[in-house]
């Protein structure tokens, strides 16, 4: 599946804390658009060069384009007692329009 390959090589961004990355699809009506939603290490200054490098890894491993990355705050992203994130949980919170995002970078 390409979500995990994408989480997994995201994971491996230093900017990225490990184990904080989703990647859902936020399409309707038979339309994919692929979201990635992240909670940054640190406190960066410009979120853009972490979201294309982002966005580059999920092409390379998995020849897919993402629409969007979203940062979020630490704790945001919803996880099983276990600590794997929970998907269906992360496109209902998006769906819904329940998320603060820290940053939003967008993709043409």
């Amino acid at each position: 599946m390409y979500a995990s390959e994408i989480e997994s090589a995201v994971d491996s961004l230093k900017n990225v804390r490990k184990g904080c990355a989703a990647v859902v699809d936020a399409g309707d009506s038979g339309m994919t658009r692929l979201v990635l939603m992240l909670e940054p290490q640190g406190n960066p200054r410009d979120f853009r060069p972490i979201a294309e490098e982002a966005a580059s890894l999920a092409m390379d491993r998995a020849g897919v384009a993402l629409a969007e990355c979203l940062f979020l705050q630490r704790g945001v992203l919803p996880k099983t007692p276990s600590g794997k994130i929970q998907r269906f949980r992360c496109r209902a919170l998006l769906d819904d329009g329940l998320l603060d995002p820290v940053a939003r970078v967008t993709f043409a």
